[in-house]
């Protein structure tokens, strides 16, 4: 950024950025169970199972500082690099580490934010960045979302209509589970715009629009709400999802009827 600020370029203007640094990029440490497509351009990458990860992880911040905690023993391959690594972000201005729920490992998000943590109590700002699976899942616990085992509890107790919005249930459970859970429920209730096994078991199937279709809001990764707003007229009978929601319950205030009888 100093170099931008000398030649008098906002920070905002990305293009303008990319002209004046070509190809001239900071050091960028891939730790990952599989190969990804920013492998190119990494000074090292490092493939592991998650819990070998979140054992490196914790490595690397027990290096940036003695005092953070370490789990487990590493092998000098590793040592060598947990030191390159930490290294690196001890004298990086800007110290980024980026981690997320990829691995469905508690460990790994914990070893990332311990190796920020450690940073920060050797004076050195760090900045912290978890990627979530979806947009809105930040949203969604917010509002005190649970999980799908919870929900599929919750449902068979005390309703006989469900409303599924936007999503194939069976890529979160067990199919046998879901095939229990849908043929429970009297009234299923499908919002989407593409085909799946969740749609299909549906007795009410409703267009939903696409992100480039529709109108809204939603809370990103960082928890703020962020708008969006459509490019492409919906056509026929394809609505924004909360448009089908509101227009449901407005039906269901005015004339009591079931989610199927509603048109």
């Amino acid at each position: 950024m100093k170099k931008m600020d000398g030649a008098g370029i906002a920070h905002w203007n990305n293009l303008a950025i990319g002209y004046v640094t070509q190809n001239d990029k900071g050091p960028l440490f891939i730790a990952s169970p599989a190969r990804t497509k920013l492998d190119d351009i990494a000074t090292s990458t490092y493939r592991a199972t998650p819990d070998d990860l979140a054992r490196f992880g914790f490595a690397i911040a027990h290096e940036v500082h003695g005092e953070a905690q370490q789990s487990g023993e590493i092998s000098e391959a590793e040592n060598s690099l947990t030191s390159e690594i930490a290294a690196a972000l001890k004298n990086a201005e800007r110290p980024l580490i980026i981690s997320g729920t990829g691995c469905g490992s508690e460990a790994v998000i914990q070893a990332a934010a311990n190796i920020a943590l450690a940073l920060n109590a050797t004076g050195r700002t760090a900045r912290l960045s978890y990627i979530v699976p979806e947009c809105n899942s930040i949203g969604l616990m917010l509002l005190g979302g649970g999980s799908i085992e919870e929900a599929i509890s919750s449902v068979e107790t005390h309703a006989d209509t469900v409303v599924i919005l936007e999503r194939d249930i069976y890529d979160l459970a067990e199919k046998s589970s879901v095939d229990e859970f849908l043929s429970k429920i009297k009234n299923v209730i499908a919002l989407d715009c593409l085909p799946s096994k969740t749609a299909s078991k549906a007795g009410l199937l409703l267009p939903s629009a696409t992100f480039a279709e529709g109108d809204g809001t939603l809370v990103n990764n960082e928890g703020r709400a962020q708008r969006f707003y459509r490019v492409l007229p919906p056509t026929g009978e394809v609505r924004d999802s909360w448009r089908w929601i509101v227009r449901y319950a407005e039906g269901r205030r005015e004339y009591g009827c079931s989610a199927l009888e509603y048109d």
